[in-house]
């Protein structure tokens, strides 16, 4: 799939679609990116790879929407199958580019630690970021505030994002992890990378804070990793909503702490 991805990325196109209320996903079947209509603007969460970064163009406007409306741009983590079309990006909007602060440098020059090696391609598309982002701080526009919160471990600057949707059958509150994977943290990848093994505490200390958050919404920044498509089919089928769900956050990182500790036992 990872070869397609690059090669082939049309193979990873799925139709953009709404999630609940003003939230959308404009990502593909590999990727998920998230936007919100905030009536003042809009907010776009990741940008997919340079490759499939036409398709969640193509999706914006096809929900009637325009890139020139993008106000933020808010990263998971600086990794290029969720920053990479940024730089597509900023030649179509004035928006404020944001990323958690530990991986500014990721996306400014630091390509080497942009994961573009696992599909075996160099990260070249570099860009700007207009905003740095810290434990605590908010991002707000028209009916929409972000919550952000530092959530190291995947990479040194992983953050997740909480914010609260309105819809025709109520508000709930919107939850995503900002990055899951282990593989960052096996001793090889840390040692190629110059990256401390403080990230392994850390991610386990991110997943108890975590926990604290009441989620109604689960997001995630890959399609299989919250049955994104298997609830979009049940939207379809006239369940208005499919998407909400508050147990899925708690069993999901129950099952993010057992495959860390699965992978590196105590």
């Amino acid at each position: 799939m990872a070869v397609s991805i690059i090669s082939e990325p049309w193979r990873t196109y799925i139709a953009p679609f709404r999630v609940y209320g003003n939230l959308y996903f404009v990502g593909n079947r590999s990727v998920c990116s998230w936007l919100i209509d905030t009536g003042e603007g809009l907010i776009l969460f990741d940008t997919t790879f340079p490759q499939t970064v036409y398709q969640m163009v193509d999706g914006i406007y096809r929900l009637g929407f325009s890139p020139a409306d993008i106000r933020y741009v808010l990263h998971t983590h600086g990794h290029c199958d969720h920053m990479g079309g940024s730089r597509s990006i900023r030649d179509l909007t004035q928006a404020s580019f944001c990323i958690g602060a530990d991986d500014v440098d990721v996306c400014e020059h630091r390509g080497e630690l942009s994961e573009a090696e696992l599909y075996g391609v160099e990260f070249t598309s570099h860009f700007t970021i207009d905003q740095a982002l810290y434990d605590g701080d908010t991002v707000e526009i028209g009916n929409t505030q972000v919550s952000c919160v530092h959530t190291p471990g995947h990479t040194p600057g992983t953050m997740s994002y909480f914010f609260t949707i309105n819809g025709e059958k109520g508000s709930y509150r919107v939850g995503m992890q900002g990055g899951p994977g282990v593989h960052t943290l096996v001793d090889e990848y840390l040692n190629a990378h110059d990256l401390p093994e403080s990230l392994r505490d850390s991610y386990v200390t991110s997943i108890d804070r975590l926990r604290q958050e009441h989620v109604d919404i689960h997001l995630t920044g890959h399609p299989g990793q919250s049955s994104i498509f298997q609830r979009k089919e049940s939207v379809d089928s006239g369940d208005p909503l499919a998407f909400i769900d508050p147990n899925r956050w708690p069993k999901y990182l129950d099952y993010l702490e057992t495959g860390f500790y699965k992978k590196f036992p105590v």
